[in-house]
């Protein structure tokens, strides 16, 4: 039997959002930021990934060094080109990955950090949205690195079990708002206890924002910012707060 109840959660959660909206207002816009930025490292060297795919890719040039009546100076030419643009679409592609794992991933837990205290406090300082970079970043990284790992590869199983496994990973970067040292082991072992039981309702929850993310689209994605970002995320922390106890009181 569950301990909370979506409204009582999301009660909580727009008291502490008219408290303090000026600064989740901040929280929102930086969270629109580094949801676009790595995007921006993409949007010039798309073409071989958007349109022809890894392996069309390579088929594609072997048939250009096929193609009998073309001349040889200009395959070549096509070939370079070609190979440029994969090549720049490529680390553009680990760029976006290395801004995810070491700047956006990380600055999720701070901005997690923020919203436990913010939640108890008005004087929620924002100098804790530097509190990963401060306190065992590498450690934080490296879990959070194996969270999106693991998400993915039992995505590869026809996404469902990915789905599922990204409910039971859900509390660690709150953990480690909480403890950055916590282990890789504990981080997973802590979230899947607390997780136990909780993930359809979770899924449920997460739901019960689809009307606000539809008027969202609606409104060219302003009514997200100035307050449907704001009230999911203080929604999700009230959902930690209410299972905190459920993943410290068991070994």
């Amino acid at each position: 039997m569950n301990t909370w109840s979506r409204s009582e959660l999301k009660g909580n959660a727009r008291q502490v959002l008219s408290r303090t909206y000026g600064k989740m207002l901040i929280i929102s816009l930086l969270l629109t930021a580094l949801q676009t930025l790595p995007s921006q490292f993409t949007v010039q060297f798309k073409f071989p990934y958007q349109y022809l795919g890894f392996s069309e890719f390579f088929n594609k040039l072997r048939e250009l060094f096929l193609h009998r009546e073309m001349d040889w100076d200009l395959k070549r030419l096509l070939a370079g080109i070609f190979l440029f643009v994969f090549m720049m679409s490529l680390i553009s592609s680990l760029i976006q990955c290395a801004i995810g794992i070491f700047l956006t991933a990380p600055m999720g837990v701070s901005i997690k950090r923020f919203l436990l205290f913010n939640r108890s406090s008005d004087q929620a300082d924002l100098k804790e949205l530097s509190y990963a970079f401060r306190y065992s970043y590498l450690n934080i990284v490296k879990v959070l690195f194996f969270q999106s790992l693991y998400t993915f590869l039992w995505s590869l199983l026809f996404w469902v079990p990915g789905i599922i496994k990204g409910y039971e990973y859900r509390m660690i970067p709150y953990l480690l708002a909480e403890n950055p040292n916590l282990s890789k082991d504990d981080a997973f072992a802590i979230s899947k206890r607390m997780m136990d039981g909780e993930k359809w309702e979770t899924f449920v929850l997460d739901c019960s924002f689809i009307g606000y993310i539809i008027l969202s689209l609606l409104t060219a994605g302003l009514l997200s910012i100035f307050y449907v970002t704001p009230y999911k995320i203080l929604t999700d922390t009230e959902l930690y707060v209410a299972l905190k106890g459920k993943g410290m009181n068991q070994e």
